[in-house]
């Protein structure tokens, strides 16, 4: 039977810290499309999922913007962290992984207020996948979504809307009221 890991978070933010190149190195390879796959048929990994969480909470720290962290993550590092959060929150077989990369997303808006616009495509992206919903009600990620575009001042698509107000969980649908305010009018 499969044991259940230690977590590895502290382990993954000290390594953000001290050896960046190493922990996206580590990052590449546990998001690897072969690894993903080995997940999915070999009971020994079956809590590798928390791995995964850990590290997406991890690489939210290259955005970290005081002077002692943002000196070990420069540009690169930032652009290799956003494609492995984004390929996380899309692609990921574990929904507790993509609802973690939501959250951070949500951190990273907070540490840079900045970064907001660039993440709307791919969080709609993310709210409208199919996956992310079951028998027309939307999954906890969906609130989850919502509640980091509003706190992104990100402006849903009417697509976005459309479905959100359609959507059998109560939550979503009461979460699409925030964007009815003068601040996002028209």
């Amino acid at each position: 039977p499969a044991q259940k890991p230690r977590w590895l978070l502290s382990a993954f933010l000290q390594m953000s810290e001290r050896q960046p190149e190493r922990l996206l190195s580590i990052a590449s390879k546990l998001f690897s499309p072969d690894r993903i796959r080995l997940v999915s048929v070999e009971p020994r990994f079956a809590f590798e999922w928390q791995h995964r969480l850990a590290m997406v909470t991890a690489l939210s720290s290259f955005f970290d913007p005081t002077p002692k962290k943002s000196a070990m993550a420069n540009s690169q590092t930032k652009d290799q962290a956003r494609r492995l959060i984004l390929k996380t929150l899309i692609e990921d077989p574990s929904l507790l992984v993509r609802d973690g990369a939501v959250e951070a997303i949500r951190r990273i808006f907070r540490m840079q207020p900045g970064e907001s616009r660039g993440w709307h495509d791919s969080l709609e992206k993310a709210f409208l996948d199919p996956k992310n919903l079951v028998e027309g009600e939307g999954l906890f990620i969906r609130e989850t979504i919502l509640t980091a575009m509003h706190e992104g001042a990100l402006r849903p698509s009417t697509k976005l809307s459309r479905v959100a107000s359609n959507d059998k969980n109560a939550q979503v649908r009461e979460l699409l009221k925030a964007w009815k305010t003068q601040a996002y009018d028209n």
